[in-house]
């Protein structure tokens, strides 16, 4: 009879369609959604505006950092069209990186590291950070971006690597409706 458990109840029993298809700690299925997300090329129509948006969502707070090697003018003054994301690179150890996006025109390299209620595994983040800043390919990139992302809201990794900015679930939510949110959104209902 309580209006607090009632409160309670009709948050537990919002409609969440991770739950209803058991997806809701799938993380490659998240990183693949997030991928077609991020990559400019792909049916939704938006371009790079979504990888933008969450890359300045990323950034946001740590625009005074002086070990985060890129800035939002970076971001929202480029044009990332270019990009291009992989889900699932492995490393030269053997790893794999979640969501890997690069944009050449840019100079830009990005890790971001999804995890779904789970912790990182033993060195995973400094081996990616190791991995990018040797690499032949990468190392000579002048921007570069570690993201941790979590729906765990109190893990925080930064603490732990420098070069790393954590980001939840929340703040890609808030990327997602503000792009479409958009007055320039095309796209289409379906």
């Amino acid at each position: 009879m309580s209006d607090d458990f009632a409160v309670l109840c009709s948050r537990i029993n919002k409609f969440n369609v991770f739950n209803v298809l058991k997806l809701t700690n799938a993380e490659i299925r998240h990183s693949n959604f997030l991928g077609w997300l991020l990559s400019p090329c792909e049916n939704h129509f938006l371009g790079d505006e979504f990888l933008k948006e969450l890359l300045k969502i990323a950034l946001k707070d740590h625009t005074n950092n002086p070990d985060i090697s890129i800035k939002l003018s970076d971001i929202i003054f480029k044009d990332f069209t270019d990009a291009e994301i992989t889900l699932e690179k492995f490393t030269d150890k053997g790893r794999r990186m979640d969501i890997f996006i690069e944009s050449m025109n840019n100079d830009f390299v990005c890790v971001i590291e999804n995890k779904v209620w789970s912790g990182e595994g033993c060195n995973q983040l400094e081996d990616y950070e190791r991995y990018i800043n040797s690499h032949q390919k990468y190392s000579h990139y002048k921007h570069k971006l570690f993201i941790f992302l979590t729906p765990n809201t109190a893990y925080d990794c930064t603490k732990l690597y420098k070069n790393y900015v954590r980001i939840d679930y929340g703040k890609i939510c808030w990327a997602i409706d503000k792009v479409l949110n958009n007055e320039n959104n095309v796209m289409p209902d379906d």
